[in-house]
């Protein structure tokens, strides 16, 4: 078995990173502006 208190910060990293796209994203739909340094950083 896996070791839970890791299990749960992967979690919570991995829906940290995905708030942080879906941030990336919304402020380009709404603003049409996009932190290119900020974007290839979460990509990587």
């Amino acid at each position: 078995m896996g070791n839970p208190i890791k299990d749960l910060f992967d979690k919570v990293s991995l829906i940290k990173d995905i708030a942080e796209r879906e941030n990336i994203i919304c402020n380009y739909q709404k603003y049409c502006l996009l932190d290119r340094d900020d974007a290839i950083k979460k990509i990587q």
